[in-house]
């Protein structure tokens, strides 16, 4: 398989089974951005590489979940995570 990435994000390819346990290849694609206001949105300097485990907040199995894996059976749509602090 041959790749053409064109974004400026790092994929993460690999093989897996489809419903009918045929082997077939998963891009995934992780990518920050920085919202720098309400109509300002940019690539953040800082990327992050495709998660292959949970991220926890304290100890795992004791504390919430931070960021969950990239990697699962199937994932139809686009994941979306705000990590932010809000102020009055």
């Amino acid at each position: 398989m041959e790749l053409n990435n064109l974004t400026p994000f790092a994929p993460f390819i690999f093989e897996s089974l489809d419903e009918t346990d045929k082997p077939t290849h998963i891009i995934i694609c992780r990518a920050t951005f920085d919202l720098v206001s309400a109509t300002d949105i940019r690539i953040s300097a800082n990327q992050k590489a495709a998660l292959v485990a949970d991220e926890y907040r304290g100890e795992p199995l004791s504390s919430s979940v931070r960021e969950d894996a990239d990697l699962v059976p199937v994932k139809y749509r686009a994941g979306v995570t705000l990590n932010a602090t809000a102020r009055a």
